[in-house]
């Protein structure tokens, strides 16, 4: 009967929705957006209500400078085939038009942050202007999923070039304090600190919890593994005002052999005499 009750909703009411979220949303966007095709369903993300975009480019904000020094050669920050923002039903009876999950599926991924942490993937705005708005931002979940990403920050020097095939996202990810759960399976293609390339063409799978306090980062409780080695990892990363990350990692009944393999060059070269 839901599914049913449902599908009627999205007959009667589904152009109604997806013109208050055109004429909405573009309130709260900072950023370029090119979107092939949009429709509003009940049926894709079920219980939820979803909005799709499809062949979706979200473009890096006017106002974040680029420079010549920038990673990236095109100015978009995201691409992709499919890309669901997600809303309660009952919300939605209520004309409570409230964002609570996002899912992207298929494409490529791009983030940078530059020393002063200007960072070019703010393409919601959050300032007064939008606090009257009927599309209001809750997210809780965000899923990536078939992924081409990089990450480049310059706060830290890190260097980041992986596939995602599956990235999840949980908590009070709206906000700038809260708890965060974070689990994902990557290949990683490159991982460089300082110029330092610590892991190339490598799976991993990731789990994280961590405390968010305006953008300082604890991890609480955090595991990955790689090439069938397990490790734990705590501590900080990301601070705004010390710029740099101070990690702990932990290994739990490592093979040698195997670690040998995945460290970086240079270090396998000092190991030989």
């Amino acid at each position: 009967l839901s599914i049913i009750a449902g599908t009627i909703f999205a007959i009667l009411y589904g152009d109604e929705i997806t013109k208050i979220f055109l004429k909405e949303i573009n309130k709260h966007l900072e950023a370029k957006i090119e979107v092939g095709d949009m429709r509003f369903s009940m049926l894709k993300k079920f219980p939820a209500a979803a909005l799709e975009f499809k062949n979706i480019t979200v473009y890096t904000p006017p106002n974040f400078t680029k420079n010549e020094d920038s990673r990236f050669i095109n100015d978009t920050v995201l691409i992709a085939e499919n890309l669901f923002l997600q809303f309660s039903l009952t919300d939605l009876f209520k004309k409570n038009y409230i964002i609570k999950a996002i899912h992207i599926k298929n494409g490529t991924l791009h983030i940078e942050i530059f020393d002063n942490g200007e960072k070019n993937f703010i393409v919601w705005k959050t300032t007064s202007d939008t606090a009257t708005s009927k599309v209001k931002l809750q997210l809780k979940d965000v899923r990536f999923i078939n992924m081409e990403a990089r990450y480049f920050n310059r706060l830290n020097h890190s260097d980041f070039e992986f596939f995602i095939n599956r990235l999840n996202m949980r908590g009070e990810l709206s906000k700038n304090s809260g708890r965060l759960e974070i689990s994902s399976d990557l290949l990683i293609r490159d991982l460089s600190i300082n110029k330092t390339s610590y892991l190339k063409n490598i799976n991993a799978v990731t789990s994280f919890k961590l405390q968010a306090v305006n953008n300082n980062y604890d991890i609480i409780k955090g595991k990955i593994s790689i090439s069938d080695l397990d490790f734990r990892i705590a501590g900080q990363f990301l601070t705004k005002a010390e710029k740099k990350m101070n990690l702990n990692i932990i290994g739990e009944n490592l093979d040698i052999s195997k670690l040998v393999i995945i460290l970086p060059e240079k270090y396998r070269r000092a190991l030989k005499y």
